[in-house]
C-alpha cells in the first residue's frame, strides 16, 4: 500500500512540472510572435536631451540682529528714574533712565551766573579798554575769566546730559540690569539693546564651498523650529580670512527683518539653513542609469533600430538622476537605462516602457 502511494506521489510531481513547463513554452512562444526573435532583450530607454543644471551650496549657522549694543552708565550716582525695562521697545535717543542730577543741575545753575557775570565785565573791560582807561594785560584777564565761565558751563552740561541714558539705536531692550534707586559707577552696565531694524545669518563655509559664493548672491533660508516658514536674503559679507579650521565667515542679510520679527516668530539665535544657486545652465544629459563601466571606463548603449550599440562617453557634472555627457553623444540618441546585464555591442533588443 505504501508502495502504490509514493509511486502516485511521483506521478503527480510529474505532471505539475510538466503543466508549469508547458505554460513557460506558451508565455516564451506568445513573446515570440509578438517580437519575432526570443533572442531579443528588452530593455528600458530614454532620449539623451538638455536639461536644466543647478548646484547649490547648502550650510547652516545663526541668526544675529544686525546691531547688538550694551549700553553702560557715563555717570556714578543713584537711578531717579527707571523708564524702559527688559521687553520693551524703544527707539533711538529715547531715554532709558535717569541718573539723579539734581548737584550738577545746582552747580550748572550758578556756572550759567557765572558766565553771564562774566560777559558783562568782558563787555565793560572792551568799552574801557577802547577808551585806554585799562591795559590790555587788564582785558586779557577778563576774557580768560569769561572764557573760563564758559568751559565751566560746558562742562556741567555734558555731566547733565550723561545723567540722562538713552538707547543708542532702535530696538528691543532684550536685558536690563538695574532698578530704581540703584546705584551706579561709571562704566556699569545699564542694558543689552537688540535692532529690530536688520537681521542677518551669520555662517562659517569651508574653503571649498565658499569659492562657489559672492557678494550679492541670493540664498533661501528657513529655521529648523519653523521649517515652513521659508525666508530670503542676500549675502552682503564674505571673510578674508579663514579660522583654524578653514572656514570663512559669511553673513547673509535677511530681506524684509520686521515682518519676520512681527509675524513669522523669528528671533536673533535661531539656527538656520541657507541654500544658494552657485550654478544654472542647460547641460546635455542621460539618466545616470544608462551608464555602464567598462574597463574603468564610461559607456552607455544607444539603441538604434533594433540592436544595442557600445559607445564610450566622456562625463562631466551629475546629480541624483542625471549625468552631463561632454562627448560621445549627440542630441536625439536614444540611451539604454535599465536591462543592460545581458548586453554586448550589437545585441538584438526591444524597448519597453511597462
Amino acid at each position: 500500500m505504501k508502495k502504490v502511494a509514493a509511486v502516485l506521489l511521483v506521478l503527480l510531481a510529474i505532471g505539475l512540472t510538466g503543466s508549469k513547463l508547458y505554460s513557460n513554452k506558451l508565455i516564451i512562444t506568445e513573446k515570440s510572435m509578438l517580437k519575432g526573435d526570443i533572442d531579443s532583450f528588452p530593455v528600458y530607454a530614454d532620449e539623451a536631451a538638455s536639461r536644466t543644471y543647478s548646484e547649490n551650496v547648502i550650510f547652516d549657522g545663526v541668526l544675529k540682529a544686525d546691531e547688538e549694543v550694551s549700553v553702560h552708565s557715563e555717570m556714578a550716582g543713584t537711578v531717579a528714574n527707571k523708564y524702559k525695562k527688559a521687553g520693551d521697545k524703544v527707539s533711538k535717543g529715547e531715554l532709558i533712565a535717569l541718573v539723579d542730577n539734581s548737584l550738577e543741575k545746582e552747580l550748572l545753575r550758578i556756572a550759567e551766573l557765572n558766565l553771564a557775570t562774566a560777559a558783562k565785565e568782558l563787555e565793560r573791560a572792551k568799552n574801557l579798554l577802547d577808551s585806554s582807561a585799562i591795559s590790555p594785560a587788564k582785558y586779557e584777564s577778563t576774557l580768560v575769566a569769561y572764557r573760563q565761565a564758559q568751559t565751566s558751563v560746558t562742562n556741567l552740561k555734558k555731566q547733565v546730559e550723561r545723567s540722562y541714558i538713552r538707547s543708542p539705536l532702535a530696538g528691543v531692550i532684550d536685558t536690563d540690569y538695574f532698578e530704581a534707586g540703584a546705584l551706579l559707577n561709571v562704566g556699569s552696565q545699564v542694558a543689552d539693546i537688540v535692532s529690530t531694524a536688520g537681521l542677518k545669518m551669520v555662517a562659517k563655509v569651508s574653503e571649498e564651498e565658499v569659492i562657489k559664493l559672492k557678494i550679492g548672491d541670493r540664498a533661501e533660508m528657513y529655521a529648523d523650529v519653523l521649517p515652513n516658514l521659508k525666508f530670503s536674503g542676500k549675502i552682503s559679507r564674505i571673510g578674508t580670512n579663514a579660522n583654524r579650521s578653514f572656514n570663512y565667515t559669511v553673513e547673509i542679510a535677511v530681506d524684509n527683518p520686521s515682518a519676520l520679527y512681527k509675524n513669522g516668530g523669528i528671533r536673533p539665535g535661531m539656527y538656520v539653513k541657507a541654500a544658494i544657486k552657485s550654478y544654472e545652465n542647460k547641460l546635455f544629459m542621460v539618466p545616470k542609469s544608462a551608464l555602464v563601466n567598462d574597463a574603468g571606463e564610461s559607456v552607455v548603449f544607444v539603441l538604434e533600430g533594433e540592436k544595442a550599440l557600445l559607445r564610450p562617453v566622456k562625463t562631466g557634472r551629475r546629480d541624483d538622476l542625471f549625468v552631463e555627457i561632454t562627448n560621445g553623444l549627440k542630441a536625439g540618441d536614444i540611451v539604454i537605462t535599465s536591462g543592460q546585464i545581458n548586453l554586448k555591442d550589437g545585441t538584438l533588443v526591444h524597448r519597453v516602457t511597462e
